[in-house]
């Protein structure tokens, strides 16, 4: 329309030659800050304590699926995916290696839940180096252990556990504050948090991206201070 319009002298130039595209959307990436972890542990554990009567604890492994995403950065269903054998609580550092997925009900049309033996996009494994809380969670989990070819994350027959369950219960668990944590949350936590320590660069290392540029734009809280750079600014208007 407006190419018409400047052919038939109606406009002098054609307004939308001038326009560019903006980028890509930016990251909306949201880490927990210390205190909101905190207050997520302590839901979790309150929830999973309360008095329910007769029948099983709701949220029964919550706290300590918890803990390891926290600790890890890994995707909820790579976590659920971890077999025994895929867990070393006895190395030096411990580690976990990621071999696998679950896909949930219904994800794939007439397949109930189940483990898949890649990750997701057929990525190579993954391991990462456990700190203390989730070398904590693992041991507690593994006292209900079957063996090392069974789940690390049980339903109650001892069968692999669903993510929907978990992102059910925690949902029930947090407060109102909190209702933007989803099981997804704790993997940009862990971007952002390891990126302020480390730098970007392990942060990707920590998720196993392929590209920093997708650990960037989708995982990293945006930074909304500057760093301290007052003596290279001094220096430069010293004339130095």
């Amino acid at each position: 329309m407006f190419a018409l319009a400047v052919r038939y002298d109606v406009l002098a130039v054609n307004p939308i030659r001038e326009t560019s595209r903006t980028g890509g959307k930016q990251s909306g990436a949201r880490a927990l800050a210390p205190e909101e972890f905190a207050m997520v542990r302590k839901a979790v554990r309150d929830y999973r304590s309360r008095d329910k009567g007769f029948g099983p604890r709701p949220g029964r492994q919550l706290p300590e699926f918890v803990d390891v995403l926290v600790s890890t950065g890994c995707r909820p269903n790579e976590v659920l995916s971890l077999r025994w054998s895929d867990v070393d609580l006895l190395a030096d550092p411990p580690t976990m290696t990621i071999m696998g997925t679950m896909i949930d009900h219904g994800a794939v049309k007439g397949e109930a839940l189940h483990r898949q033996d890649e990750r997701k996009g057929n990525a190579p494994a993954h391991t990462v180096i456990l700190p203390a809380l989730a070398v904590e969670a693992l041991t507690i989990l593994f006292g209900n252990a079957a063996g090392p070819d069974s789940p690390v994350f049980t339903n109650r027959d001892g069968g692999w556990m669903s993510l929907a369950n978990l992102r059910r219960s925690l949902r029930a668990a947090l407060p109102e504050k909190l209702a933007w944590v989803t099981p997804r949350s704790f993997r940009p936590t862990v971007a952002t948090v390891v990126r302020d320590d480390l730098g970007a660069a392990e942060a990707q290392a920590q998720l196993s991206h392929a590209k920093l540029a997708t650990t960037e734009r989708h995982y990293l809280m945006r930074r909304t201070v500057g760093p301290d750079a007052r003596n290279a600014l001094d220096r430069f208007s010293q004339g130095k």
